[in-house]
């Protein structure tokens, strides 16, 4: 699966990590943090450059935005994988906007995308100590921001960044 992502800066990573301690009990953590705008139908490399190609015009004049993130939250009842997910809330018009623009333009994907759709970096999932979900609620999280200036396609079967948006793109 392919997607569009907003890179991830060493300071998020570094929070991350710090986060990781109290985390004890986590089903699955997250190595590779990542922050999707929107994920790609794409299954083949030649159907990912069409659908790359698309996103390119949908970001063109895109200028750099703001994402702040101000907390850590859970989602209860995911639509896939264990739950709960733990994660890094992110408060960003601009993201939700290039969110919509894309999906107006390529579709979305069922049940994570459009409505549904919550920009976050994920910790982990599957956590099943109650303690310490309650531990995290209590943790002083101090929020971080940044200017993103670039995204970047992913592909997530190699887990490796295969392209980039440079904005203003």
């Amino acid at each position: 699966m392919y997607s569009l992502n907003v890179p991830v800066p060493g300071i998020v990573k570094k929070r991350a990590w710090e986060l990781r301690r109290p985390l004890t009990g986590v089903e699955r953590h997250r190595d590779e943090l990542s922050l999707v705008v929107k994920r790609l139908e794409a299954r083949t490399s030649g159907e990912f450059a069409a659908e790359s190609q698309a996103v390119r015009e949908c970001c063109r004049g895109t200028p750099p935005f703001e994402i702040r993130l101000p907390r850590i939250e859970t989602f209860e009842d995911p639509p896939a994988g264990p739950a709960p997910v733990i994660y890094l809330a992110v408060e960003s018009p601009a993201i939700e906007e290039l969110h919509a623009t894309l999906v107006d333009a390529l579709g979305a994907v069922t049940a994570v995308e459009g409505d549904h759709y919550v920009p976050h970096i994920t910790l982990g999932r599957g956590l099943d100590d109650p303690a310490v979900l309650a531990q995290l609620d209590e943790h002083s999280f101090e929020p971080i921001s940044w200017s993103v200036e670039r995204l970047c396609f992913w592909d997530a079967r190699r887990e490796v960044e295969i392209g980039s948006v440079p904005l203003p793109a």
